[in-house]
């Protein structure tokens, strides 16, 4: 089983009130077998209201499993973004639609970030792999 295409990747909130966001952005996705990996850009135009709640990006082309054992991988580059805690940056699944950003200092516990790290003119590149069932 093979699939390539293309997808929008969306910053939507995890929960709450979502901030008035205008972005440009794009994906692709290459599907083979059971694993998927989504690779995007996200450039954030503008950006106001509430930004409080944690930041996710999807829906992803395909539902993730999150079980154990099954531990996605990702790589995500920010540009002009101020991250709560900007020593370690990840992307991985949040939950099984949606992919969200893990960050941590050193020495720290890790925490979901939140819409308050964007400003306008902001941007991210990310690559995801992950199973899907």
């Amino acid at each position: 089983d093979y699939e390539e295409g293309t997808w929008t990747p969306t910053l939507v909130p995890h929960a709450g009130t979502a901030p008035t966001i205008s972005t440009t952005n794009s994906g692709t996705y290459t599907k083979v077998g059971r694993l998927v990996t989504v690779t995007g850009y996200i450039q954030v135009d503008s950006i106001s209201g509430v930004t409080t709640g944690f930041v996710n990006i999807g829906p992803l082309p395909f539902g993730g499993i999150t079980a154990s054992g099954y531990s996605p991988a990702g790589a995500v580059v920010f540009n002009g973004t101020t991250l709560a805690r900007p020593d370690n940056a990840n992307i991985t699944l949040y939950g099984a639609s949606y992919a969200g950003f893990l960050t941590s200092n050193n020495g720290g516990g890790w925490d979901w970030e939140k819409f308050s790290i964007f400003s306008a003119g902001d941007a991210l590149r990310f690559s995801l792999s992950y199973y899907t069932s």
